[in-house]
């Protein structure tokens, strides 16, 4: 709304950018029953709007309901309508600032898992991205009605679950978000930024040392590293944390010199600074090498 806009500038007078968030819905969380489409709260007959609902090429009849609970009340919020994102947007670089869009889907299933969660077979990854329905078509669709309305745009947002599904040491998730940016760039042009978000977990390696991302991160048409940075920064109990200390965790600690025995918590194991997933700085500044000894393409 204009009025949070307002309260958000007031309280912070230096921001410079802005990151909305559109959602659609996928239904199942394996790949290869998973559909995306955008989602409405209700169809109940009778109902009059301010306007017609409208997302791409669904309408109110056409969209996807969102799960009810007990009450008849809907689990999620629903999409914006098309119209509408595009108001905010126009609002929004009136006051001068920039948008980095963030096209981002939650799992309408029992117990609302985390998107991270959704995984499958190997040989069905692109089936997810490329059906009818599928995940291409919620980026694309985007991609298409903000361009001129952008600075930034995120392809995809912490699916480590499909990014982290290894065969013979390829990574087919990965291979399809290089190629989805690809589009994406050719449809926004040189002067929107395109990355992928990736999660802390995520971005620097997987399951036996593999740099999986580091093929998207050296493509092209990646502008930019996009990290969901929620790094554990303090092993603090107290609920009164100090700047200092905050400062101090970002390079010791969790994630830097150890990582934590899955199996029992109270073991801590040295943490090589290759594979320091807090320690950003080595993870730049390095090659990184597979475990076939191969350099990646990260420069």
């Amino acid at each position: 709304s204009v009025y949070s806009l307002n309260q958000l500038q007031m309280t912070c007078e230096n921001i410079d950018w802005v990151s909305p968030v559109i959602c659609w819905f996928g239904d199942n969380l394996d790949a290869n029953k998973c559909i995306i489409r955008p989602a409405v709260e209700f169809k109940e007959k009778g109902l009059k709007y301010s306007e017609e609902w409208k997302v791409g090429k669904y309408d109110r009849n056409t969209a996807y309901e969102i799960t009810k609970d007990d009450h008849q009340n809907p689990i999620y919020g629903g999409s914006v309508n098309d119209a509408s994102v595009i108001r905010y947007f126009i609002e929004l670089k009136s006051r001068k600032l920039k948008v980095m869009f963030n096209p981002m889907f939650f799992l309408d299933v029992p117990q609302k898992p985390w998107r991270g969660r959704l995984t499958g077979e190997a040989k069905y990854i692109s089936k997810f991205f490329q059906q009818e329905h599928g995940y291409n078509d919620f980026i694309i669709h985007y991609a298409n009605l903000v361009k001129d309305h952008v600075d930034a745009f995120i392809i995809g947002s912490e699916l480590i679950g499909l990014t982290k599904i290894n065969i013979a040491n390829t990574f087919p998730a990965v291979d399809e978000l290089i190629k989805l940016a690809h589009t994406v760039k050719q449809i926004v042009g040189a002067n929107v930024l395109v990355s992928y978000a990736a999660d802390w977990s995520e971005y620097h390696h997987t399951d036996g040392g593999w740099f999986n991302l580091d093929p998207l991160w050296a493509s092209k048409d990646i502008d930019f590293v996009g990290i969901d940075a929620y790094f554990p920064v303090t092993d603090s109990s107290s609920s009164a944390i100090t700047p200092e200390e905050i400062a101090i965790g970002w390079t010791k600690g969790e994630g830097y010199d150890y990582y934590i025995d899955q199996k029992n918590r109270n073991i801590k194991h040295r943490l090589d600074p290759a594979y320091a997933w807090k320690n950003l700085r080595y993870w730049w500044e390095n090659t990184h090498k597979n475990p076939d000894t191969q350099n990646t393409a990260w420069i």
